[in-house]
C-alpha cells in the first residue's frame, strides 16, 4: 500500500464498491429488503444475473491492481460475464429464456429480466478485461475505443434517469436499464480507465506535466458541470420558474461563464508554468555556459565519445592537442582521426570499451604521437548513465604528465648516483675510521709506556704534555668509535619487532647503578607504550639520549631524569627530560649535526656524533625528533615512533 498510485487506489475503491453493491442487490432479494434498494421507486431493479455480474467485475478490479499473477481467474470472470450477457441478449431475440436465473432459487430471482443495452454493456466490460492489457497496440486501442464507448453509453443511460428521458436507457419495448445498474457501469467504466496506467489516455492525464494538471481538472468540470447545468435548467422548467427560451439561455450563458472562467484560470496556471520554465532553461543555458567555459579552459584533454565510440564532444585543449577543430571531431572516431596510427587507436579503443562494457571509471596512461613528438598521459575514465542507470556515453580527462615522467626519471637517476655515493661515502668513512684504530692503539699504548718508563726523568710541564697527548688520542679512540657507529646505523637494515622500550630503559639504569659513584639521581619513568622498531638501533637511542642526561646533570643541585610517553592516532611519542644545564635554543638548529656541539670540552665530555645518530636512526624508523631547553632549566628531548610499520 505504501507505494501505490493515487489511481491505483481510486480502483481498488472501486471494485468495493462494486462488489459490495452486487451483494447487496443479489442477496436483498433473499433478506426481503431489495424494493428498499431501489432509488427511485417505479424504476426497474437490477436483476440479480446482473448483480453477480457486478461482483465478479469488481472482483476483477481488484485483481487488476494487486496484479496477482492468475490470469486464469481473470479469463473465468470474463468468460462467466460474457456466457450470461449473451443469455440474457439471446432472450429479448429468441424468446427462451436460459441465463443463470433458471439455476437459482426462486427466491433469489429477480422479477425483472436483464435489459438488451445491460447485456451489451456487460459483454464490452468483459472483453476489456480479458484484453486490458494486452502488450499490442492495436489491441490496446481498440480496447480503449470500447472503453470510452461503453463509458459513454452508460453515461447516457444515467442521464436519461436524472433528466426523465426514458428513451436514453429504455430500448424499444424491451426491459429498460436499471437506474442502479447504469450508475454502476459508470464506476466500473471509470475503475477500468484508470487501471491501464499504460494507456494513451492516461498518458495525458497522469504526471506532474501542466498539461496532464489541466487535462485532470477540466475533463471532471467538462462532464460534471453541463450535467449539472441541464438538470438545474430542466428543474427550473418543470418548476414554473422560467420558460424554454429562457431556460436556454441561462444554460448557455452559465457554461460560457463556467468555461470562460476554468480557461482564464488555466491560462494563469500555464503562464506561471511557462515563466518558471523560462527561468529554468535560462539557469540551465547558464549552468551549461560555466560548465563549457571550465572545460574548455582546463589544460586537460576532455573529450566524450557514445556507445560506437564517436566524439560528441571535445574541449579546446583536445582541439589544440590534435590541431583539429570541433566540427572534424564530431561524429568521428579515433579510427576515422588517425588511420595512421592503427596500433595506438587500438589500445586507446580498448580502454573506452573496457570502460562502456563494466560500466565503471578506470585511469590509463597513454602515450600519444603529436606534431610536436610524443606525449604521455593519465586518462581518467568513467560511463555517463541515464536516469535510468543505462551507460549512454563515456566521458575522458587525459592531462598531460610528460613533463612529470620526465622529471621522474631524472629524479630517479639522481636518487641512484645519490645513494651510490652515499654508499661509497659510508664506506670510504667506515674503512677509514676501521683503519685508524690500529695505528692510535699504537698511539696510546706507547704514550702509557713511555709515560712509565720516563716519569721520573721527566718535570711537570713534559709530564702535562704527555698527559695531554694520551688524553687527545683517547678522545679520537671514542671520536672514531661514535663514527664507526653511526656509519653502521646507516649500513645495516631494520629488523623491526614488537619492542618494550620500559625494558631497555630499566637496563640502562641498572648498569648506571651498579657502575657509576657520581651521585644520586631521581628516576621518573612512566610505563610508555610499546612500538614497532629495531631493538639495537633504538637501545643506541636512549643509551645516547640517557647518556646525554646523566651528563648534563652532574653539575645540578639535585639530579632529576624523567622519562613518558604518550600515544596519538599515528604515532607515540617519547621524551627524555633532564634538570641539567640545558642549551642556548639560538643554536638548536646545529643540535643533531655531526661534530656539532653546544659546550665547550672542559664544561662537558662528547664528540657531537651522539644527537646525529639518534637523528639518523628516528629517520630511518619514519618518526621525528626535535629538543626543547631553557639555558640552565634542564632540558627535554622527543623522538617519535609510528605505529602500524
Amino acid at each position: 500500500m505504501k507505494d501505490r498510485s493515487r489511481s491505483d487506489t481510486v480502483v481498488l475503491l472501486c471494485g468495493y464498491l462494486i462488489i459490495i453493491t452486487g451483494i447487496l442487490f443479489f442477496f436483498g432479494l433473499l433478506l426481503g429488503i431489495a424494493p428498499f434498494l431501489n432509488v427511485l421507486p417505479g424504476y426497474v431493479p437490477m436483476n440479480s444475473v446482473t448483480a453477480l455480474c457486478f461482483i465478479a467485475l469488481g472482483l476483477s478490479l481488484i485483481l487488476l491492481v494487486l496484479k496477482i499473477p492468475n490470469r486464469s481467474l481473470i479469463i473465468m470472470i470474463s468468460v462467466f460475464v460474457i456466457l450470461n450477457a449473451f443469455l440474457a441478449l439471446s432472450y429479448h431475440i429468441t424468446g427462451e429464456y436460459t441465463t443463470l436465473d433458471v439455476l437459482l432459487p426462486q427466491i433469489l430471482r429477480s422479477s425483472s429480466k436483464m435489459a438488451p443495452n445491460t447485456a451489451v454493456l456487460l459483454i464490452a466490460a468483459g472483453v476489456i478485461i480479458l484484453f486490458l492489457k494486452r502488450p499490442e497496440p492495436l489491441i490496446r486501442n481498440v480496447i480503449q475505443y470500447i472503453l470510452f464507448g461503453a463509458g459513454f453509453i452508460s453515461l447516457f443511460a444515467s442521464l436519461g434517469f436524472l433528466y426523465r428521458i426514458s428513451s436514453f436507457y429504455h430500448v424499444g419495448n424491451y426491459t429498460p436499464m436499471a437506474l442502479n445498474t447504469s450508475v454502476m457501469f459508470l464506476v466500473l467504466f471509470g475503475g477500468l480507465m484508470l487501471a491501464d496506467n499504460q494507456s494513451k489516455f492516461m498518458e495525458l492525464v497522469k504526471g506532474s506535466s501542466p498539461s496532464a494538471v489541466i487535462s485532470r481538472r477540466m475533463i471532471p468540470f467538462v462532464i460534471l458541470l453541463p450535467i449539472l447545468l441541464g438538470w438545474l435548467r430542466i428543474f427550473g422548467e418543470n418548476a414554473g420558474l422560467y420558460g424554454y427560451s429562457t431556460g436556454v439561455a441561462i444554460f448557455v450563458i452559465c457554461v460560457i461563464v463556467a468555461l470562460f472562467i476554468m480557461v482564464v484560470y488555466n491560462a494563469a496556471h500555464l503562464k506561471k508554468e511557462e515563466y518558471e520554465k523560462s527561468k529554468y532553461e535560462k539557469e540551465i543555458i547558464e549552468s551549461e555556459r560555466k560548465l563549457r567555459a571550465v572545460i574548455d579552459n582546463s589544460t586537460s584533454a576532455i573529450y566524450l565519445k557514445d556507445l560506437n565510440r564517436r566524439f560528441i564532444m571535445v574541449n579546446k585543449a583536445t582541439q589544440k592537442n590534435h590541431g583539429l577543430n570541433e566540427k572534424e571531431f564530431l561524429g568521428k572516431t579515433l579510427t576515422d582521426l588517425f588511420p595512421q596510427h592503427p596500433e595506438a587507436v587500438k589500445v586507446y579503443e580498448e580502454h573506452d570499451r573496457a570502460v562502456i562494457d563494466s560500466a565503471q571509471a578506470y585511469e590509463f596512461e597513454e602515450t600519444a604521437l603529436l606534431p610536436d613528438g610524443i606525449h604521455i598521459y593519465l586518462s581518467q575514465k568513467f560511463p555517463l548513465t541515464d536516469i535510468n542507470g543505462k551507460v549512454y556515453a563515456m566521458c575522458g580527462i587525459s592531462t598531460d604528465i610528460t613533463e612529470r615522467k620526465k622529471t621522474e626519471e631524472r629524479t630517479a637517476t639522481l636518487n641512484k648516483l645519490l645513494q651510490e655515493s652515499n654508499s661509497e661515502l659510508e664506506s670510504f668513512s667506515y674503512s677509514v675510521s676501521h683503519d685508524l684504530r690500529a695505528p692510535l692503539r699504537h698511539i696510546i699504548g706507547f704514550g702509557e709506556k713511555l709515560k712509565r718508563i720516563s716519569e721520573e726523568h721527566l718535570n711537570n710541564e713534559e709530564l702535562r704534555l704527555l698527559g695531554k697527548i694520551n688524553t687527545s688520542a683517547a678522545k679520537m679512540g671514542r671520536l672514531i668509535d661514535d663514527l664507526l657507529m653511526f656509519s653502521r646505523v646507516g649500513r645495516t637494515g631494520l629488523s623491526v619487532t614488537r619492542l618494550e622500550l620500559n625494558n631497555i630503559i630499566d637496563e640502562y639504569i641498572s648498569e648506571y647503578l651498579n657502575n657509576s659513584n657520581d651521585g644520586e639521581i631521581q628516576w621518573n619513568v612512566e610505563r610508555l607504550p610499546a612500538a614497532d622498531a629495531d631493538p639495537f638501533q633504538i637501545k643506541i637511542v636512549l643509551d645516547n639520549l640517557l647518556s646525554n642526561a646523566v651528563k648534563y646533570t652532574a653539575k645540578a643541585d639535585k639530579r632529576v631524569i624523567e622519562i613518558t610517553g604518550t600515544e596519538s592516532v599515528e604515532e607515540n611519542i617519547y621524551t627524555v627530560k633532564d634538570s641539567g644545564c640545558g642549551f642556548d635554543t639560538d643554536y638548536i638548529d646545529k643540535l643533531f649535526g655531526v661534530f656539532q656541539r653546544l659546550h665547550r670540552d672542559d664544561e662537558y665530555e662528547g664528540t657531537g656524533i651522539g644527537l646525529a645518530t639518534v637523528k639518523r636512526i628516528i629517520n630511518r624508523h619514519n618518526g621525528r625528533v626535535w629538543a626543547e631547553s631553557r639555558q640552565g632549566e634542564g632540558a627535554s628531548f622527543h623522538f617519535t615512533l609510528p605505529k602500524n610499520r
